[in-house]
């Protein structure tokens, strides 16, 4: 549950997951010090309980990985989000399911200027896809606007 409980923190800073089954996050300089007070709490939970901190390199191949690694999860979440935002067209969506897409839109773009700033812009793939998510969330909107009230 402890682990958990880190996880769930760790990824509360939108890091780039490195490794597609978990446990390897890229997360920017602005939490280093955060880390280093969550590492030595780790430490404290017992035996084998441990968190590492390893710095990348500034290399170009280090940043690539970092980059395609950001792209990879921004496009897989984006495409996501559209899929649920054109099944909530179909099905008429709600106010609250409309609400709660575009908090979910709206945490996708606060990740990706916060990486596209850390990684030095490098990651300007991921903005068309992001106006095309937004355009569909906007249409959503419209739509919803001209509907019942409540549904």
């Amino acid at each position: 549950k402890l682990r958990a409980v880190v996880r769930d923190y760790i990824e509360s800073f939108s890091p780039i997951v490195m490794r597609p089954t978990g446990g390897v996050y890229f997360v920017g300089a602005q939490h280093a010090q955060t880390l280093a007070a969550l590492r030595e709490l780790v430490g404290r939970f017992g035996h084998g309980s441990n968190l590492n901190r390893v710095p990348i390199a500034d290399q170009d191949e280090m940043r690539e990985m970092v980059i395609a690694a950001f792209i990879a999860r921004a496009d897989t979440e984006l495409q996501k989000l559209a899929d649920e935002i054109a099944r909530a067209q179909q099905d008429g969506a709600t106010t609250t399911v409309v609400k709660a897409l575009w908090e979910r839109f709206s945490e996708l773009q606060k990740a990706a200027a916060e990486h596209e700033a850390v990684l030095s812009g490098a990651v300007g793939d991921t903005a068309a896809s992001m106006r095309m998510v937004e355009l569909q969330l906007t249409g959503l909107l419209i739509g919803a606007g001209t509907g019942e009230e409540g549904r």
